[in-house]
């Protein structure tokens, strides 16, 4: 990847899988990115991760998510900014989020929009803990999104974080109705290193 001037001022997301996904996997990065016109979605394949960084450099992606699994179920995601791989930096893994459950669109009967959006919206007021605000913050990172209270009115897509039996439950929203998966985060990290790993 040769050096140039600046990143592209579009904030894009590319989503992908660790190798040889199961179908929820590959279900769910379909649900989350048909949500979002920020968001790329990428069937892995056999792409090393160098190469996963070599197509996010070509897309002008800013943030690269990497869904992991365990068993065949989504258990861990990996968030990077690859924005230092514009003047030949490694990039930076910023968050990991461990996954303990997820529902699909198609089993809670959630709709997905006719059309992904570019206004997207995590909304909080106060976070309940560090854990709370680290997943919010993700998700602000993953969705290219700006952070709102719950009184505000701003139309597009809304990502709601919510505590509850020591889970977090990550849903959406679009005029008042669900839509996509839901998740359940049982923990996150802020790792903030230089990744050069594969």
């Amino acid at each position: 990847m040769s050096e140039v001037s600046e990143p592209p001022s579009r904030s894009l997301t590319l989503l992908t899988t660790s190798r040889e996904p199961s179908p929820r996997t590959r279900s769910l990065i379909k649900d989350i990115s048909s949500l979002s016109a920020n968001i790329v979605r990428l069937n892995r394949g056999k792409m090393t991760f160098k190469e996963l960084l070599s197509r996010a450099f070509a897309l002008g992606a800013k943030t690269l998510v990497i869904v992991g699994e365990i068993r065949g179920n989504p258990s861990i995601m990996r968030v990077y900014d690859t924005e230092p791989l514009w003047t030949n930096q490694p990039p930076i893994h910023i968050f990991t989020l461990f996954i303990s459950g997820v529902s699909l669109s198609r089993e809670r009967r959630h709709g997905l929009p006719e059309k992904p959006v570019s206004n997207v919206y995590v909304v909080s007021s106060d976070f309940a803990n560090e854990t709370h605000r680290i997943i919010s913050l993700a998700f602000t990172r993953v969705f290219s999104a700006t952070i709102v209270r719950p009184t505000s009115g701003k139309d597009g897509l809304r990502v709601h974080v919510i505590p509850k039996d020591n889970l977090y439950y990550v849903f959406f929203k679009m005029s008042d109705k669900f839509v996509g998966p839901v998740l359940k985060i049982s923990e996150a990290r802020i790792i903030g290193k230089p990744f050069e790993g594969g």
